[in-house]
């Protein structure tokens, strides 16, 4: 059964994955709650559960909505849908977000100089007369 505790653990395992996989945290945050909640991203990979708004917010960057529904204990059927259904959910954000994460790294990579870029740029400056006030700001 998916209990709010449940989703937040399954939630924070995806998250923390990824960080221990090399990821940066801040990517992770951003592409779940937005730049704008480190402290709360934070606090929750060292355990403190969300609340349904934030769930949503991380959830709904991957075009999941929360819904409640009530749900009678002894129900074993409705129970195992909507166990099915979240382990679906938690599939697909842990591939989407992975994804995301892995073309983050290539465009972070690729906008990156490199001091290879940075020597050739030198030499053509020194060659039409630039001379920079400092050396090599590398």
């Amino acid at each position: 059964m998916a209990t709010n505790e449940q989703l937040n653990n399954q939630v924070r395992e995806i998250f923390t994955r990824a960080i221990q996989d090399g990821h940066k945290k801040n990517h992770v945050c951003a592409l779940t709650l937005g730049n704008q909640c480190v402290p709360q991203f934070d606090g929750f990979v060292k355990g403190r559960d969300f609340g349904i708004k934030p769930m949503e917010r991380a959830l709904g960057a991957f075009d999941y909505e929360i819904h409640l529904v009530p749900v009678a204990k002894t129900d074993h059927k409705a129970l195992a849908t909507i166990d099915g259904m979240t382990n679906d959910c938690m599939d697909n954000v842990t591939t989407l977000l992975l994804s995301s994460l892995d073309k983050e790294t290539l465009r972070s990579a690729a906008s990156k100089k490199s001091p290879m870029f940075i020597d050739k740029a030198s030499d053509i400056l020194s060659e039409i007369g630039y001379k920079p006030e400092v050396e090599k700001a590398i």
